[in-house]
């Protein structure tokens, strides 16, 4: 599952009736087990509903720091992102990815894109390109590539 922020927001802990979601990295955690953390009147409630990946890296609960941003982080401070983002694979069912669309962080072409994607611009268009499809359309090319080959070779 694909998430835009605004759609992960609705994830915030505000309804009951809904999951708390809070995304590291591009990865979107079900934290609902830990509710008494990331619901409403929780220590890491504003985190809720958002990508914590800069916040977490720098120890911050500054709502300045609550974004996807990776930029101008020291090598430190990814070390800790790191080991947070272990505690919540160890921890947390991941149920999706979020998909900067920079409302956010305001920054285009940075380190904030999912896992494996890679953001490219052409003719003034911004592309996200997963890296998997990539692969396979490369992979699906050179076969076609060689099945020709072999076709004009056995003529």
């Amino acid at each position: 599952m694909e998430l835009t922020p605004q759609q992960l927001s609705q994830y915030n802990g505000t309804d009951s009736s809904k999951p708390i979601y809070v995304a590291v990295k591009g990865r979107v955690y079900d934290v609902t087990t830990g509710k008494s953390f990331y619901g409403p009147g929780g220590a890491y409630a504003m985190f809720a509903g958002k990508d914590a990946s800069r916040a977490l890296a720098k120890m911050s609960k500054n709502d300045d720091d609550i974004s996807p941003s990776l930029d101008g982080l020291s090598d430190k401070e990814i070390g800790v992102l790191n080991d947070w983002e272990n505690k919540f694979q160890a921890k947390y069912p991941v149920v999706g990815h979020s998909n900067c669309d920079h409302s956010e962080c305001g920054v285009e072409n940075h380190n904030c894109q999912n896992q494996g994607r890679e953001q490219y611009k052409i003719n003034g268009q911004g592309l996200l390109i997963s890296m998997l499809h990539i692969t396979k359309l490369i992979s699906r090319l050179m076969q076609e590539r060689a099945a020709r080959s072999s076709s004009m070779i056995a003529e």
